[in-house]
């Protein structure tokens, strides 16, 4: 008998005082690096020990979608952002020790292995601390960027899990917020993913979604404004602008 949120065993890189409980929503991969309550160094060497099955992959197969019309759309998708343009997730379970001390922000990397946040705390060769492989994304613990952005413009379209590989629902909530994303190129839009609640709708419709409010509030409360400014101006001038059922409208 075991539980998922606590290790069976703990190895000769981790003394008790390491490890602690692994929260549910940090047991998936590619790991929640940007989740508050996934960051510390306790909680990530936990989740690297945690039995086998305890993990919740947020990789997928579209050959596997019962749905003929939707898994041809899900290929198509895929197969329009070039495999040099995707991001490599990180899927491998038992990260070493050297890699799980590193800030959890530091393991998004440059192809070249530099941390793509600015913070001192990173590593400057986050590959000499930690496994990748853009190939096998189970021996992968970085999140890997495209070595040149700029030339991926068919991604932009594209439905989310489609610009990771292998194809992901990552976690958009946490990793849409970076501050220090690159601003040119593809590369800024390339960190968004599905939301977690798949039934709220794709991180597209979500977008317009954000944008419609402005869009409607706004015109009618400048209607609003404009009425309110013409009854009162035309009182000033004795009334002789007022508007025919204007008190009705207001």
């Amino acid at each position: 008998i075991y539980s998922c949120a606590y290790p069976i065993k703990l190895g000769d890189d981790y003394s008790r005082s390491d490890v602690g409980m692994c929260p549910k929503e940090c047991r998936v991969l590619p790991y929640p690096i940007y989740d508050k309550s996934c960051n510390s160094f306790k909680v990530r060497a936990t989740c690297s020990l945690v039995p086998p099955g305890c993990i919740k992959y947020m990789n997928f197969d579209p050959e596997k979608v019962p749905n003929v019309e939707r898994k041809n759309e899900y290929q198509k998708d895929i197969g329009s952002c070039p495999s040099n343009c995707k991001i490599s997730v990180p899927l491998e379970e038992r990260c070493s020790a050297d890699c799980l001390k590193q800030p959890s922000h530091c393991r998004v990397v440059y192809s070249d292995g530099s941390p793509l946040s600015s913070d001192s705390d990173c590593k400057d060769n986050m590959f000499k601390v930690c496994d990748h492989d853009t190939t096998n994304p189970f021996e992968n613990c970085l999140y890997i960027l495209p070595e040149d952005p700029s030339n991926c413009d068919s991604c932009a379209l594209v439905k989310s899990f489609a610009k990771y590989y292998p194809p992901t629902y990552a976690d958009c909530i946490s990793l849409c917020g970076m501050a220090d994303m690159p601003a040119s190129g593809i590369a800024k839009n390339l960190f968004t993913g599905e939301p977690s609640t798949f039934g709220a709708g794709t991180s597209e419709e979500l977008s317009l979604a954000v944008l419609m409010l402005p869009g409607y509030i706004l015109p009618l409360f400048g209607i609003g404004v404009t009425l309110m400014f013409i009854r009162t101006f035309s009182e000033v001038l004795g009334g002789d602008m007022e508007i025919p059922g204007m008190e009705k409208l207001l």
